[in-house]
């Protein structure tokens, strides 16, 4: 069976840990990581395929190359919303 994925979520997630470790100011943890995600996801447009894994790669490689300046830029803007707001209780 055929399962619809968003390609955009690898995208993102892939940007982010290529992004995030140069902006050290700002929180890692788990939670802000999965809010800069969201953050960002929720200004991109959704890029869905079947998932059959040949599919998926393919597609997430062209999607990569072609959107890489909206989706650095969405994901930087998100690191610095969230990390300058964060949301998770200090321990």
């Amino acid at each position: 069976m055929h399962e619809l994925h968003n390609v955009m979520e690898d995208c993102v997630e892939q940007k982010l840990n290529s992004v995030l470790p140069q902006m050290e100011q700002y929180c890692r943890c788990n939670k802000c990581r999965r809010d800069m995600e969201a953050y960002a996801l929720n200004r991109l447009p959704a890029k869905y395929v079947l998932s059959d894994k040949g599919v998926v790669y393919q597609k997430f490689d062209s999607l990569s190359v072609q959107s890489d300046a909206e989706i650095t830029t969405a994901v930087i803007k998100a690191i610095e919303t969230i990390g300058k707001n964060p949301n998770h209780a200090e321990d």
